[in-house]
């Protein structure tokens, strides 16, 4: 038997640089100061999250319109959170650091696109994300920690891809 393995001929797809993506989802990530990493070859839906981030940055669009320190990562074995209700576990896709000096407050925004076909069996992944920001609590000496907001996002989906607009909810 012979087995020949082919990549995937979609572009958009697992396993291609977001770099070499079809126009609407295309980021040359590798020149953005904002990007962990030097390439991205996640999912679709992943690749269009990150280019919905670039074009809030490109255009300003708030939380974005006055922001430093701007970072985006992918979450691969980073952070894992825990539910405050079950202690169930898991790791948002992306992290997301950035500081608005105006407001004198650094942001970590947890984010995680997710198919439509997993909204509800994922449900309470989403339910805890959205009670991240008033439940959490920020530990530490550093009297600077006064300064920081941990903030968990609704799901970024094909349907509902309105990120940051969901901060302003």
């Amino acid at each position: 038997y012979t087995l020949t393995i082919k990549p995937a001929s979609d572009p958009d797809s697992n396993g291609h640089s977001i770099a070499k993506a079809s126009s609407d989802i295309k980021v040359d990530v590798e020149h953005e100061p904002w990007y962990a990493f030097k390439d991205f070859y996640g999912d679709t839906l992943e690749k269009s999250l990150i280019r919905h981030i670039s074009d809030a940055l490109k255009n300003k669009i708030y939380p974005f319109d006055n922001c430093q320190n701007l970072l985006l990562i992918r979450n691969h074995n980073i952070c894992k959170l825990y539910d405050f209700d079950s202690d169930r576990g898991f790791e948002p896709d992306f992290l997301l650091y950035f500081t608005r000096e105006k407001e004198n407050m650094n942001y970590m925004l947890f984010v995680e696109p997710k198919g439509e076909n997993l909204k509800e069996i994922d449900k309470w992944k989403q339910d805890f994300m959205l009670q991240i920001e008033d439940k959490a609590i920020i530990e530490g000496n550093d009297s600077g920690l006064r300064n920081y907001k941990v903030i968990g996002l609704k799901f970024y989906t094909e349907n509902d891809n309105h990120f940051p607009d969901s901060m302003q909810e």
